[in-house]
């Protein structure tokens, strides 16, 4: 299960307890035929109760850049393809105001363990 979906689920089975609308971002190949995730995702867009940010495999340099001048200044610096769809997800997220941000794994943690 990718993030958006376990979103898609918080948000259809916690839809009562949520003050604020969800947010999901999903990242994609700009070649939308190379993308095996984008039909499920296309699934996922059609709930109007999310507020959905795809993001692809096209970046502009300068958003490139930014992410890259910080790694060496990071613990591990060698983590950078760990850190690349983070770094990217958060600046959306950030230019959007997201409030809380879970990755995947924390997403699955809090939705399996209630």
């Amino acid at each position: 299960m990718d993030s958006s979906s376990i979103v898609a689920l918080i948000g259809k089975y916690c839809r009562d307890d949520l003050t604020l609308p969800l947010h999901t971002f999903s990242l994609v190949n700009a070649e939308r035929a190379a993308c095996l995730d984008w039909p499920y995702i296309q699934a996922m867009l059609q709930d109007k109760q999310l507020v959905p940010t795809v993001l692809d495999s096209v970046l502009p340099d300068a958003q490139l850049a930014k992410v890259f001048a910080k790694l060496s200044a990071a613990d591990s610096p060698y983590h950078a393809a760990d850190g690349l769809t983070n770094a990217v997800m958060a600046e959306a997220a950030q230019a959007q105001q997201v409030r809380s941000l879970f990755p995947a794994l924390t997403a699955r943690v809090a939705l399996f363990a209630s």
